[in-house]
């Protein structure tokens, strides 16, 4: 994985495109690079439209920290650990045997769902992920 310890979080947008894996989410990094998560991986780019993203309405809990790490187990969820101890968490959201979507949670300490999310963030079998 690249180097992200240097890097400082300015935005984080949203949207979704429709589907079960609709969910595309943009980190907006001090270096005007961007953390690009197209609802299967995260990849660096450039340059990106942000026309339809929509700002995620907590991220300032997240806005001036570092990345520290980005884990996943198996494609379904994901767990983005920042400086300040507070996790971006990707999850399916399951609404009947047939049918669901990919949601997000920003969570800090404070949050009632911290500490189960922060526990299985760090079982031995989710692994880190590679950029």
């Amino acid at each position: 994985m690249k180097d992200l310890s240097n890097k400082i979080v300015n935005t984080i947008r949203f949207k979704y495109v429709g589907g079960e894996y609709g969910l595309h989410i943009v980190i907006q990094l001090d270096d005007q690079k961007y953390l690009y998560f197209d609802s299967y991986q995260f990849t660096f780019v450039s340059n990106i439209s942000l026309n339809d993203f929509l700002e995620v309405k907590n991220s300032r809990k997240l806005i001036g920290e570092h990345i520290v790490s980005i884990r996943q187990d198996e494609s379904t969820n994901y767990f983005i650990k920042f400086s300040n101890n507070g996790i971006l968490y990707i999850y399916q959201k399951i609404f009947n045997l047939e049918s669901f979507e990919q949601d997000f949670q920003i969570l800090t300490e404070t949050d009632l769902e911290y500490t189960s999310v922060k526990k299985h963030m760090e079982e031995d079998w989710i692994f880190e992920t590679q950029i």
